[in-house]
């Protein structure tokens, strides 16, 4: 079930994330509008989620995290209408090719009663 997530960006205090295991021992370099930035030892940058411990290298995860808690699905076929979290592609490939299927079937259907 979604949670409600403020995607604001907030004022963070340091000294609220120090204690914490998931982000200890990164140094902060930033706050996300869903999440936060830590430099790790080595030099990387770890993208950390808000809500829970989920923490990745790359920010487009951390975007696609997100949405597993606010429930957002961005991305509408253009053929069904139906929103989708992801896999976009994937999904319209499919839903054009059994757009197609049933528009071929109408049609059989239609020549086989007017024959």
């Amino acid at each position: 079930m979604p949670i409600d997530v403020d995607l604001e960006p907030d004022e963070l205090d340091v000294a609220e994330i120090e204690g914490e295991s998931s982000v200890e021992g990164l140094e902060l370099v930033g706050v996300e509008t869903f999440g936060e930035v830590h430099r790790a030892r080595n030099g990387s940058l770890i993208h950390c989620c808000s809500v829970c411990p989920y923490k990745t290298c790359y920010r487009s995860n951390l975007r696609r995290h997100a949405r597993s808690h606010t429930g957002e699905k961005p991305y509408t076929c253009r053929y069904c209408g139906k929103q989708l979290k992801q896999h976009l592609r994937r999904h319209e490939v499919a839903c054009a090719q059994t757009m197609a299927m049933v528009e071929q079937l109408e049609e059989e259907r239609q020549e086989y009663m007017y024959a």
